[in-house]
């Protein structure tokens, strides 16, 4: 008769088993919406570090193009004031030292003007002829 009382109770009482696959699917059901939880925060973390890095990578990139193009501003200047009526000639050979020089046109203007001034002085203040010769020197230089 043992026998058949355990089977009863087994067949009969189940509230124990259904109290604990309760607690444990509240239980799951927690820890789900935790895990989603802390998943959304960390894309949302990843997603504004990339955007700081972004935005720093793009203040840089703005500031450092400003100071080139600043820096070519003062370079003009100092051609022209070296260079006179020759100073466009010397800007369109600064324009092409990228393909004859290998340099870019801020650093041939200030290759240019570092030694213009003695150059033009000994050829007698013939800018026309000393904008020709610097750039053969820049180009001889390059090779």
């Amino acid at each position: 008769m043992e026998l058949m009382s355990l089977a009863a109770r087994l067949t009969l009482d189940s509230s124990d088993y259904e109290r604990g696959l309760d607690s444990a699917e509240k239980r799951s059901s927690t820890f789900a919406d935790v895990l989603k939880a802390n998943l959304v925060t960390k894309g949302i973390e990843v997603a504004i570090d990339a955007f700081k890095r972004l935005a720093s990578v793009a203040t840089s990139t703005v500031q450092e193009i400003v100071s080139a193009y600043a820096d070519y501003e003062q370079l003009v200047g100092g051609v022209e004031t070296l260079f006179k009526d020759s100073a466009d000639k010397v800007k369109q050979y600064a324009d092409e030292a990228y393909k004859t020089a290998g340099l870019s046109a801020n650093e041939y203007m200030d290759t240019v003007t570092s030694f213009s001034a003695s150059l033009i002085q000994s050829l007698g203040g013939d800018t026309a002829q000393a904008a020709e010769l610097a750039n053969q020197a820049i180009i001889d230089m390059s090779d």
